[in-house]
């Protein structure tokens, strides 16, 4: 986004991205990968310094033990996955993209305010593990969350013949790695704000006519 920049230190250094890759009954010729990186005018310091992409797990955490404990999803079945996170700073949202395999059907996102108030961001409920999408807001209504906002998100599977990528609806699925596995995270890009800056946005926001940071109490 634009005013946002991710440090890029000077030195010996690895860009990592990981793919899936799956067979398609024929030899893939002209298969090409880029990766793409941005930058600013030498000596220009952008104004907020972003987190990028940060992945917050719905499947378990990286600190209390293994993943995905609860991830078992029942022959001709369907599961539903919850985890919440508090932000512990102002934050300005980017963009949304979960991340599910071939059972995974739908993914919400959905703040719960510091006052109280609820407001569901992004669902995505056709999700197809053939099109991992990005779902990028626009400036004027990228979400502003206060310090204290918990971000709610719900995974959804569905591991029976109506979904239509499933390709065995007979198996127990647990959590893996393959694409007939499952797992279940939302990569959120986001930058964190200090209080001044937060006040600055959401005072411009507000000028502007534009979206509300925290929706009134109903």
């Amino acid at each position: 986004p634009e005013g946002v920049g991710k440090l890029v230190r000077p030195g010996p250094a690895q860009i990592r991205f990981s793919l899936h890759y799956f067979p398609v009954g024929e030899e893939a010729k002209d298969d090409v990968v880029e990766v793409g990186v941005w930058f600013y005018p030498k000596g220009y310091k952008p104004e907020f310094a972003t987190e990028g992409e940060v992945r917050l797990l719905i499947d378990g955490t990286f600190t209390t033990g293994p993943r995905a404990r609860d991830l078992i999803i029942p022959p001709h079945g369907y599961l539903t996955l919850e985890h919440a996170y508090v932000m512990d700073t102002p934050v300005r949202l980017h963009s949304f993209r979960p991340h599910m395999h071939t059972r995974g059907s739908a993914m919400s996102m959905e703040a719960i305010y510091p006052n109280g108030t609820r407001e569901l961001i992004s669902n995505v409920n056709r999700y197809d593990h053939n099109w991992q999408v990005a779902y990028i807001y626009e400036d004027h209504v990228q979400p502003l969350l206060p310090k204290g906002t918990t971000l709610l998100f719900h995974s959804h599977y569905d591991n029976t013949v109506r979904n239509r990528i499933n390709p065995d609806p007979d198996q127990w699925v647990l959590f893996g790695a393959r694409g007939v596995d499952e797992m279940s995270h939302a990569w959120v890009g986001m930058t964190r704000l200090d209080e001044e800056d937060f006040a600055s946005l959401t005072a411009g926001r507000e000028a502007q006519g534009g979206r509300s940071p925290i929706p009134p109490v109903p």
